[in-house]
């Protein structure tokens, strides 16, 4: 008996199991304690750091900015994971962290079935997206080839950097046209990008990054700011788009609200090596 308990309290599952445990009751307890000091830690990045930083060498234009951002929301949330004991050098292990904490802020309210009258409510509110279009204005990052393990990376990077988005187009490559396309019908679309490209950001949420997206050109990123739409669709035959945008404002959402709320416990400071 002894061994196979020698046994269990040794494999990885387990002690991520208890590690997943204690992350919740922290952030229970956290969530009922006021913040009364306003001490801040210091997440320090030197310039060493920065070439070092562990991103894709095809990823060649994300900017000395974007690299910092990318950096400093990770450490601020090691940080976080360090304050309960849990750091350690194995990368592997570090990485773990960091996929926990990101998984605790994307369900700290728990699995949540909103009722058909909150989603109505919903529907109702951002009846745009819900309504015929017959223009759309969004920018777009542009990449003529790209792997799937890049497309995650990049997608993952944008929706959790809040940076003004035309800060954000110089990641790509060079796209021959426009980056920013203002109340552009479908059919002038059709003629640049393709029909699946026009379908898919025209039934896409306004005010969220798309993720990777095929056109004639390439590879693209796509961030919808306006539409110009026609009649609302009945809601019986949009429910469930409605549901899904409904459940996913809620996580992004949290996300934002809590990352701010952390970061006021944060200072950057770029340092020399």
């Amino acid at each position: 008996m002894k061994n196979i308990i020698k046994k269990i309290v040794f494999e990885p599952l387990f002690q991520f199991s208890v590690l997943g445990g204690i992350f919740f009751v922290y952030f229970s307890i956290s969530e009922q304690k006021e913040i009364t000091t306003n001490t801040q830690n210091v997440i320090q990045i030197s310039k060493k750091d920065i070439k070092k930083f562990n991103m894709n060498k095809r990823i060649v234009n994300f900017s000395l900015e974007n690299l910092i951002q990318e950096e400093y929301y990770k450490r601020v949330l090691l940080n976080e994971a360090f304050i309960l004991n849990l750091h350690t050098q194995d990368k592997m292990i570090v990485n773990k962290l960091l996929s926990k904490m990101q998984f605790i802020i994307d369900n700290k309210e728990g699995k949540f079935e909103p009722t058909e009258e909150e989603l109505y409510k919903y529907y109702q509110n951002n009846i745009e997206d819900y309504s015929s279009r017959e223009f759309i204005s969004f920018y777009h990052i542009f990449f003529k080839t790209i792997t799937i393990r890049e497309k995650e990376k990049i997608y993952n990077f944008l929706e959790k950097i809040y940076t003004p988005k035309e800060k954000l187009l110089s990641l790509g490559d060079n796209f021959s046209h426009k980056q920013f396309y203002n109340l552009i019908n479908k059919k002038e679309l059709n003629t640049i990008f393709g029909k699946y490209f026009t379908h898919k950001i025209f039934t896409h949420k306004k005010g969220r990054w798309t993720k990777a997206i095929q056109s004639k050109e390439g590879i693209h990123f796509v961030y919808i700011t306006t539409y110009a739409t026609d009649s609302p669709y009945d809601f019986n035959n949009v429910i469930e788009r409605v549901y899904q945008d409904y459940l996913l404002e809620r996580v992004f959402s949290a996300r934002k609200t809590f990352f701010l709320k952390m970061l006021k416990k944060y200072t950057l400071e770029i340092i020399d090596d």
